[in-house]
């Protein structure tokens, strides 16, 4: 769900409540939703050991700019100076705390009253307190980030376009092989593995991040590191632990157990041995993974297209990829007692 706030000031004006978000980390920005004239939007977010994963809206208005009607503006009786929030469904113990903390601070300065669309009149959000480490936090975003793509596969993928009647092999062969939607299928192979890629990499830079044994590594490390990284890391565009993933390749099976081997004592492979049952298919993940790594290859490097990969195989593939990541999820549940679950379905 996501919460809205807006106060309802009495001294307060355009200047000083602009001022006041400035104050408190928020920059100028475009609306989120829809930008209307008259009013001035900006935005909070707090990267910092993952604390934010929405953030915090924020917009300044005359409150007789409000549609008339509006049942809040036609209590009020009266023109005044708005200060809006909001925070969005997927909004962090942080984030709905510095919207508390923005119209707290506001009223004490310029009075007024506020309206929160959950809990009604002068009323803060409840915030449960925070109970997960930053790693957590980290993975959990990761995940999220991740999930809502993959999610989305089976909904927008398109069936294909001609249908082949049955019982005529030859000439099924022969219709995949026009049928746009098979090179469409085809072409989404190299996301499954970028999936994999991206999610095992960036976990790996957060949990060598917070780990102290991977610090006290990197301290001791003495390979030589480029200008143009030393560059990026000075600016803040890069940093350490991106170096250190910079030293395996997380689209190859043995590089990502070598990069969790050797860093945080976690055996990739062991957890990748299992057997799976993923819409009705009983597979080992490390074989099947295998496989689609073949298959991205040959499409890749020799532009060999399978014919025979139609729609329920590929919503299968990303299934696999998907059962990959949730398996070392609860791996890292058990193994090292991260709290994972009780945010995201593992």
């Amino acid at each position: 769900m996501s919460v809205e706030i807006w106060l309802y000031t009495d001294s307060g004006s355009k200047h000083t409540l602009r001022q006041h978000l400035l104050e408190h980390g928020f920059v100028p920005s475009r609306s989120r939703l829809v930008s209307l004239p008259g009013y001035s939007y900006f935005y909070w977010f707090d990267g910092d050991d993952f604390r934010s994963t929405v953030g915090v809206e924020a917009s300044v208005y005359l409150a007789s700019l409000e549609t008339e009607g509006n049942e809040i503006w036609s209590r009020l009786g009266a023109q005044c100076w708005v200060l809006h929030t909001r925070t969005r469904a997927s909004a962090s113990t942080y984030d709905r705390t510095k919207q508390n903390e923005m119209i707290r601070e506001a009223r004490r300065k310029f009075g007024g009253k506020f309206y929160n669309d959950w809990h009604g009149w002068n009323r803060y959000t409840p915030i449960p307190p925070e109970t997960h480490t930053p790693a957590e936090r980290g993975i959990i975003s990761i995940y999220n980030f991740l999930e809502l793509k993959l999610a989305a596969i089976p909904t927008v993928l398109p069936k294909p376009y001609i249908v082949a009647p049955e019982g005529n092999k030859n000439l099924a062969t022969l219709l995949r092989e026009i049928d746009p939607s098979t090179y469409l299928y085809n072409a989404m192979l190299p996301y499954a593995i970028a999936a994999i890629e991206y999610f095992f990499s960036q976990v790996f830079i957060v949990m060598i991040r917070y780990d102290a044994r991977a610090q006290s590594k990197i301290a001791k490390e003495n390979r030589r590191i480029y200008m143009e990284d030393v560059l990026g890391i000075s600016r803040g565009e890069k940093t350490i632990e991106d170096l250190v993933a910079g030293w395996y390749s997380f689209q190859s099976l043995d590089g990502i157990h070598r990069a969790f081997a050797d860093w945080l004592d976690i055996d990739f492979w062991a957890m990748m041995r299992k057997r799976k049952r993923i819409r009705n298919r009983t597979i080992i993940l490390s074989d099947a993974l295998r496989e689609l790594i073949k298959m991205r290859h040959e499409l890749i490097h020799r532009f060999e297209f399978d014919y025979e990969l139609d729609r329920e195989r590929l919503i299968y593939i990303f299934g696999v990829v998907e059962e990959v990541i949730k398996t070392f999820l609860r791996e890292l549940e058990a193994s090292h007692g991260m709290r994972l679950s009780d945010e995201i379905n593992v």
